[in-house]
């Protein structure tokens, strides 16, 4: 009897270790889950913060070159052609590679006349480049700054009787050299009185006497 309680004894034992061992592996799987979740966590932070290449969709990042570019490149080539075909055509019409030979005044001519008024119209015959001009009377300023456009425009003057002296100075160039002009002069009929051109280098004139009966 003795022996049989005591075989009794340690097999009772025996299970309650067993059954610790198994219940406390349970609790081991829970604490190694979350030890690996963790890791994991970090990992993924940690690839992050050091600039680990992602891949962002670009549709979120945009297409730069579609931002930039703001009209088509075709049009834009053809523009710039055309100023480039624009800027040596007018250097050669105009005479830019030789600027010695405009620097002189130039003298129009004289007309006679018995107008009370005389309209004086103006255009830049060759490339409108922003040319200017001041417009003299006897010495006296009827026009400080007259900018000479792809039209003509002008104005109206009283001329006094006897010799009168028409003075365009050039007061600058332009764009392109030199200052070019074309002058057209018209009495109180409208008859055309005189037409005459100019180049000019900035500083020089274009004199035209008028006599009045």
């Amino acid at each position: 009897m003795r022996s049989i309680y005591i075989k009794f004894s340690v097999l009772f034992l025996l299970s309650a270790s067993a059954f610790g061992q198994v219940d406390g592996s349970k609790s081991g799987n829970v604490t190694i889950k979350a030890e690996s979740d963790t890791k994991t966590t970090l990992s993924q932070s940690t690839s992050l913060l050091l600039g680990e290449q992602t891949d962002t969709p670009k549709s979120l990042l945009g297409d730069k070159k579609d931002e930039i570019s703001m009209l088509p490149k075709e049009q834009f080539l053809s523009n710039n052609n055309i100023k480039i075909a624009n800027k040596i055509n007018k250097s050669l019409k105009e005479g830019s590679m030789d600027l010695s030979q405009f620097k002189r005044d130039q003298f129009l001519g004289d007309v006679k006349t018995n107008s009370k008024k005389l309209k004086i119209i103006c255009r830049d015959y060759q490339y409108v480049d922003g040319d200017r001009i001041k417009i003299m009377l006897n010495d006296t300023v009827v026009k400080y700054n007259m900018i000479l456009e792809g039209g003509y425009h002008g104005f109206e003057i009283d001329i006094p009787s006897g010799f009168n002296k028409l003075d365009f100075i050039a007061l600058n160039m332009g764009t392109s050299f030199p200052n070019t002009a074309e002058l057209l002069m018209y009495d109180d009929n409208d008859q055309l009185v005189t037409s005459s051109q100019w180049n000019l280098y900035t500083g020089f004139m274009a004199t035209l006497v008028v006599v009045k009966d």
